[in-house]
């Protein structure tokens, strides 16, 4: 009886809204129709000065660019709703594909095979992570940013900065469309686990006890929440979705790089704050990191079809960042008044 009445408790308060975000729901689909209509002026806008942005090839390379952005910002965002963050995203992604371009060139194993044990291993690492945040006082920054330096260090050492060559049959995937020739394949597995992680976060205890750590730790777990168990299982899922990021990037280009995922940090933060999930933790939008994931990577698209050279795209990614960023904070400030 006292068990029951203990998770009745930790499920209640896990589903108990924060005062500031009492109009959570409203905020969220005024930013979600704030990227539709971004999205609707930029196509239309590269669609008119861009040259071929809405070529057969530009919009497949898009649908290409959209899967292994989101896969990253959803790694990202799965450990932000709880309030922490995993600066190591890029190092589980290179050491889960580099475990699996191995499987596939060295062993043989088909790629199916490669991939599902390169998503254990994401997933041991990033419990390994999770128990050092949940039974430490260190933090994620000091723990995800140690543990960053040792995996893609680690990779450089086995590796020796040695690209892997993928066999044709996976590189063939990269370059098989989805219903049009226009759309990407690698799209598809992209969505589908953008439904389960609404499913996941809208729909089940989990989820909801994650945004209530997120929200407010202290009171989670003085409520029944297993905040370190949370914890742990939100960095495995974190580092599984890391592996899947790096498959499906490796795929895009058709080789393994042991540099992949140097470039992840900024990305894997900008695709769901843009979409509306907070840094302070406890939001959480799949919906939104989804369309600001289009939105991202068509403006990018757009700027490269003006002729604007590559490297400014990182001061853009930054910019945009930043801006959002005081936009939450202001936004949450009034909020409080």
């Amino acid at each position: 009886m006292a068990i029951d009445e203990q998770s009745t408790a930790a499920e209640t308060a896990a589903a108990v809204p924060s005062p500031t975000d009492r109009f959570a729901w409203r905020s969220m689909l005024r930013i979600e129709a704030a990227l539709v209509i971004a999205i609707a002026v930029t196509w239309a806008a590269f669609g008119i000065v861009g040259q071929g942005f809405f070529s057969q090839y530009s919009i497949f390379q898009v649908t290409q660019v959209i899967a292994s952005s989101l896969l990253i910002g959803f790694a990202q965002m799965v450990v932000l709703v709880t309030g922490r963050l995993n600066l190591a995203v890029g190092g589980i992604g290179v050491v889960c594909i580099m475990l699996a371009g191995s499987l596939m060139t060295a062993m043989g194993l088909p790629w199916a095979v490669a991939l599902l044990v390169s998503i254990l291993a994401g997933a041991l690492i990033g419990a390994i992570i999770g128990l050092l945040e949940a039974n430490t006082r260190i933090g994620s920054f000091v723990i995800t940013l140690a543990s960053l330096s040792i995996l893609t260090g680690g990779v450089y050492i086995v590796t020796r900065a040695q690209p892997i060559s993928l066999p044709a049959d996976v590189r063939a995937l990269g370059a098989a469309g989805f219903v049009s020739p226009s759309v990407s394949v690698l799209l598809v597995p992209a969505l589908l686990i953008a439904v389960v992680l609404w499913y996941l976060y809208s729909m089940t205890p989990f989820g909801r006890q994650s945004k209530a750590i997120g929200f407010n730790e202290r009171a989670s777990s003085t409520s029944g929440v297993r905040v370190k168990g949370v914890l742990v299982a939100t960095f495995m899922l974190s580092g599984a979705l890391c592996a899947i990021a790096a498959f499906i990037q490796s795929v895009r280009v058709g080789v393994v790089l042991p540099s992949l995922g140097e470039d992840w940090v900024i990305a894997s933060f900008i695709v769901p704050v843009l979409g509306g999930t907070a840094l302070s933790g406890g939001r959480i939008s799949v919906g939104g990191a989804v369309l600001g994931a289009i939105f991202l990577t068509s403006a990018n698209t757009g700027l490269i079809s003006v002729g604007l050279p590559s490297t400014w795209l990182i001061f853009a990614q930054g910019a945009v960042l930043l801006a959002v960023i005081l936009i939450q904070a202001f936004l949450r400030k009034r909020a409080t008044r």
